[in-house]
């Protein structure tokens, strides 16, 4: 899907990580094992479409999940908009860091795959992309349920 569908829109739609947000809001909304086993299928499916050693997209994906996990559990105390907001932001964030130093460490530490790293593009747009996407759904379940709170934080 996200080969199909996302990558051939033009710049700068291209950026949605269908998957990643995909993810994000099964942990958010449902559990972690849910969460991983979407990691761990969506992963396998990547890796079989993409020319870079298979498991990358797995490692990447599992990384981005288990540590937005543990920020959801140890750190947030509520489930609100700004808190699914900055959860997608920080897993966007931990999947590309984790795909590029796989990459790294593949290509037996040449810097050419640090070159993704360099450039504002592929870290800004994907992360307001994802944002966006996530506080879309975020907004659609809040319509249809209560397991939500679409507020901020008042004193």
């Amino acid at each position: 899907m996200q080969e199909s569908f996302i990558s051939p829109l033009p710049f700068p739609f291209f950026y949605f990580n269908l998957l990643l947000s995909s993810l994000v809001l099964l942990l958010f909304f449902f559990s972690f094992e849910l969460a991983l086993a979407g990691t761990l299928i969506a992963g396998i499916l990547l890796d079989l479409q993409s020319y870079y050693f298979f498991g990358l997209h797995i490692l990447s994906l599992a990384a981005a999940i288990v540590l937005a996990f543990l920020i959801l559990y140890k750190f947030f105390t509520n489930r609100s908009l700004y808190s699914l907001m900055l959860l997608s932001a920080i897993a966007t964030a931990a999947e590309t860091i984790a795909r590029v130093i796989l990459l790294w460490v593949a290509n037996l530490f040449n810097e050419s795959a640090l070159n993704n790293i360099i450039s504002w593009e592929s870290w800004l747009y994907p992360i307001i992309f994802n944002a966006v996407l996530v506080a879309a759904v975020f907004y659609l379940v809040h319509y249809f349920s209560t397991k939500v709170k679409a507020v901020f934080i008042t004193r």
